[in-house]
């Protein structure tokens, strides 16, 4: 009995907690020969007084990310159940009449449609799941970069065949990031993007348990206006010992 082939679908979200689908996925013609996941750690690098050395401090692990290449082909040697025609020996005039020139374009537009173009309803990009098989949401996040190459055209000079190669930024929703970073510790270097009515006293009360070290805070974020904290700025909450403790 043949096995059936299980293919790549991408499916777009609306939310960041992954519960609200938006629209179908999108499923590859041909699934990916491979995909390259990225890992990352980045160091501050850190003066001791005294001294002509620097030493790296672990300042956070970045959001890690997965590369994906996939091909859409509309010669006809490739019907969009992803499995390869037994035309051996056929001619161009043949390959000719059974292409779509317009199968690359109008999938480009779906593809792009789920991972890429602004949504007013959401005010942003789409966040996207990967499923494969059995495996579901082995990687979800949103897409980072795109790129599209065209490898063959009609005579008219449509594309017959695009090579697409993506990245998608994995993303977690507070609650999972939290869990993950285990926030808990003051032992640990943390890394806060400001949000609106943050105050430096609660950010610090929260990381260390004890507000009072909130000036050694503002030293460390380079603050001199500590009180109105900028919007969207990412501080800097350093380990407890570091701190003054």
């Amino acid at each position: 009995m043949e096995q059936q082939l299980s293919k790549l679908r991408i499916q777009a979200y609306s939310d960041g907690d992954f519960l609200k689908p938006w629209g179908e996925p999108f499923v590859v013609q041909i699934n990916p020969e491979e995909l390259t996941r990225q890992y990352a750690i980045q160091y501050r690098q850190v003066s001791t007084p005294g001294s002509t050395r620097e030493g790296n401090q672990f300042y956070r692990v970045p959001p890690e990310s997965m590369n994906i290449k996939f091909t859409l082909d509309g010669t006809g040697v490739v019907p969009e159940d992803g499995n390869p025609l037994r035309r051996l020996g056929q001619t161009a005039a043949v390959m000719a009449r059974v292409s779509d020139t317009s199968y690359v374009t109008r999938r480009l537009k779906e593809f792009k449609a789920n991972v890429y173009d602004y949504s007013g309803d959401i005010h942003r990009t789409p966040f996207i799941k990967l499923i494969w098989g059995d495996t579901e949401g082995f990687m979800k996040g949103v897409m980072s970069n795109l790129r599209v190459r065209m490898v063959l055209f009609a005579p008219d000079g449509s594309p017959l065949r695009a090579e697409v190669d993506f990245q998608i930024q994995s993303y977690q929703s507070d609650q999972e990031c939290c869990a993950r970073r285990k926030d808990s510790s003051p032992d640990l270097t943390h890394a806060r993007t400001v949000k609106e009515g943050d105050n430096i006293m609660i950010l610090t009360d929260e990381i260390y348990g004890d507000p009072s070290y909130y000036l050694e805070v503002a030293r460390v974020n380079g603050l001199t206006n500590f009180r109105a904290l900028e919007t969207g700025s990412e501080m800097i909450f350093p380990p407890l010992e570091k701190a003054g403790k």
